[in-house]
């Protein structure tokens, strides 16, 4: 590891080591640095199956997304089970309480690296066995984030974009879901816009950034969010190692970006 002398540390972060334990947390100011030393290991990072699922499968995700897409109150839904009798299975679905399910939607959710047709007629089939096996609830909602590209052509004009949100694009969708949505993976024109809850969560999965301030939009409250949560994940599931060597790298790197941010701004 090089030190040189252009580079400045304006952030200050105390490691704990075996002979200095960190102290009882009184404020946030704790919490903030240590997402300010997370970083994911390659093999780990957002967009993977192995952790995008656990990510959307914790009920502060789950908040973010249904109050989002639904205007719900926080919650009201929950995850259930993936796996149906004929052997498939999806990524993600939110059922409502049990009070609510004949009135609100379930929600599938699925993850994909490149969405191409084959794709979208497993994904149809997915849905049908949602509304087979949630008979009396209403057709449900189906929300595709694509990691990278949507192809072919074909099958891209058939995703329309939506007047009130730039950022979604909605496919047909008769009899078998009630609205099938593709969330863009791609920044706003205007940068300095507020990103809706839905969009950051995409932007988290596709640019796949193992540390917060690699991000192209840091200091965005929902990615902000959405860093702990999957810090959360990941340290609940021992999915990195925290160790002294890691956090001075994640700081020097992340007080680089800040500098390198800075300097564009001037």
């Amino acid at each position: 590891m090089t030190f040189t002398s252009e580079v400045i540390c304006p952030i200050l972060i105390r490691i704990p080591t075996a002979s200095n334990p960190p102290p009882a947390k009184k404020k946030n100011h704790d919490d903030e640095d240590d997402l300010l030393t997370f970083r994911l290991p390659l093999n780990y990072l957002s967009g993977q199956d192995i952790l995008s699922r656990r990510i959307l499968n914790d009920q502060h995700a789950i908040n973010l997304i249904t109050t989002s897409l639904l205007q719900v109150k926080i919650d009201t839904y929950n995850n259930a089970a993936t796996e149906w009798r004929n052997g498939t299975r999806c990524d993600v679905l939110y059922l409502p309480e049990t009070a609510l399910r004949n009135s609100l939607p379930p929600i599938l959710i699925e993850i994909q690296r490149n969405v191409n047709e084959v794709f979208m007629r497993r994904l149809m089939m997915y849905a049908l066995n949602v509304v087979v096996t949630h008979a009396r609830s209403p057709l449900p909602i189906v929300l595709i984030f694509c990691i990278d590209k949507v192809t072919p052509q074909a099958l891209q004009t058939k995703f329309k974009s939506l007047p009130d949100m730039p950022w979604m694009k909605s496919f047909p969708c008769d009899l078998w879901a009630k609205n099938c949505y593709l969330v863009s993976n791609q920044p706003l024109i205007e940068s300095d816009a507020i990103l809706d809850p839905l969009h950051a969560l995409s932007l988290f999965l596709a640019e796949q950034q193992p540390a917060l301030f690699q991000h192209y939009k840091p200091e965005d409250k929902t990615i902000n969010l959405i860093y702990k949560i999957t810090k959360n994940v990941a340290t609940e599931g021992s999915l990195y190692e925290s160790n002294f060597t890691t956090q001075v790298d994640t700081i020097c790197s992340t007080n680089h970006s800040i500098l390198t941010k800075a300097k564009k701004k001037h």
